[in-house]
């Protein structure tokens, strides 16, 4: 998925300067189809290559083992893992959302 966010223009020594659009791309891996879905991982980065953002989601469900075969995303007891990677620490999805607005703000 790609969101536009058109930047203000700036200001230079009294003349209006354009600034290009930046670019958000964003993906959301879930834990599978079957319902209810909940998003498990939130990554983005901007069209520029200089924000990137990152954050595991706490799914309050089971990954469909399905989906652990795409995004290799796992939950063992109360932990989450990412194979090879090992445990992941998480947050609530509405924290995650909110700090992903706040990454949103810095450029």
């Amino acid at each position: 998925l790609i969101h536009f966010y058109k930047r203000e223009r700036m200001r230079k020594y009294g003349r209006q300067r354009y600034q290009p659009p930046t670019v958000v791309f964003f993906d959301l891996e879930t834990t599978g189809f079957d319902r209810p879905i909940r998003p498990v991982q939130i990554g983005a980065i901007d069209s520029w290559g200089q924000y990137a953002y990152n954050q595991f989601v706490w799914p309050r469900r089971l990954i469909h083992p399905k989906a652990t075969l795409t995004n290799k995303l796992f939950i063992q007891g109360n932990t989450l893992y990412k194979d090879g990677e090992g445990a992941q620490d998480t947050m609530d999805l509405v924290a995650a959302l909110c700090n992903f607005v706040v990454w949103r703000e810095q450029f």
